[in-house]
């Protein structure tokens, strides 16, 4: 399992456990920590973690290949990323996906060229009242036993994620958690890109290269933060940028490191940051990276006369959006 989700792997004929850049991220994050009773920021840091290694987790990968093992053919050909997919799948659902779906729908996809087709059979079939697998496929015996188990608990994290209902055999999204998902998903589909982005696995040269630069790159420190809210204060629209760290540049700059979720934000667009306290600042230069994310220089803007005031309202005032 820890293979699979590319925190450490073993190279192959040693005698070795190698931490990932992102093993090292859970490690630093948990060592020391009581993990019978983490605080909640912890706790969602881990989750965080946790989400952004099944999102890069791909079936062409080396070494590990799950079970049932694929043939090599499929192994070779298969271009999906499997729980990044499904919970793409999850959103264009309606945050449900019913167990039936999954078996025998989602759980068939293989091309990132086929996801619209499955998705549109899905929401054909539930216009039409139609079972895509029976009940058997997955009752205790059945065929799909093990993997209805394996995937009911890996898509919804322990149900962190997504919510089991027994008797409806149903993964419904829990919103709080599932920010993080779509937050992952979006920073892999980049600012201009679309969910097929998301979905598609990465090519890599060995094993090395795969855990170490492809599924074992560390997150990105923002991913549990959310998005800028935007809040109107005295007629202006205002970005909050509290969740993020700003790095200052010289007396005056700042740079703040997000995700896509930064990309909707024009220039110009004034900001208040908890490391700016006498000025609001504004957005004057934006530059994507080659992880995806994005970078942004802030300059200083017109003078807050009223801290308190501001910083009541940002934190849930009246005038928020």
């Amino acid at each position: 399992m820890f293979e699979e989700l590319a925190l450490l792997f073993v190279p192959h004929g040693s005698n070795q456990i190698l931490l990932t850049p992102l093993g090292d991220q859970l490690f630093d994050l948990l060592t020391g920590k009581d993990l019978e009773e983490l605080d909640g920021a912890t706790a969602q840091r881990a989750t965080a973690l946790l989400i952004w290694a099944m999102c890069k987790v791909q079936i062409n990968r080396p070494q590990s290949r799950g079970s049932p093992s694929p043939s090599k053919a499929d192994w070779e050909s298969c271009d999906v990323k499997p729980y990044a997919a499904a919970w793409a799948a999850a959103n264009d659902l309606g945050g449900v996906i019913h167990l039936h779906e999954f078996i025998g729908a989602i759980r068939t996809l293989h091309q990132v060229s086929d996801y619209d087709h499955i998705v549109n059979a899905v929401r054909d079939a539930r216009s039409k009242n139609v079972l895509m697998a029976k009940d058997s496929r997955w009752a205790k015996g059945g065929d799909a036993f093990n993997p209805a188990i394996y995937w009911r608990s890996h898509l919804s994290l322990a149900n962190q994620l997504m919510d089991y209902g027994t008797v409806e055999q149903t993964l419904t999204t829990i919103p709080a958690a599932w920010e993080i998902v779509c937050a992952a998903l979006q920073f892999q589909s980049g600012c201009d890109g679309s969910i097929s982005d998301a979905i598609r696995s990465a090519d890599w040269e060995d094993a090395e290269d795969y855990f170490f630069n492809v599924a074992g790159t560390v997150c990105p420190p923002f991913l549990a933060s959310g998005k800028p809210s935007l809040t109107s204060f005295e007629g202006v629209s205002l970005a909050d940028l509290s969740s993020y760290t700003a790095i200052e540049l010289a007396p005056g700059p700042y740079r703040i490191a997000g995700g896509p979720e930064l990309c909707e934000l024009p220039f110009r667009q004034a900001c208040f940051h908890p490391a700016s306290p006498a000025r609001l600042l504004r957005i004057d230069r934006k530059q994507k990276m080659p992880d995806g994310g994005v970078q942004i220089d802030l300059g200083l803007g017109r003078p807050i006369a009223n801290f308190d005031l501001l910083f009541s309202v940002i934190g849930g005032g009246s005038e928020r959006n």
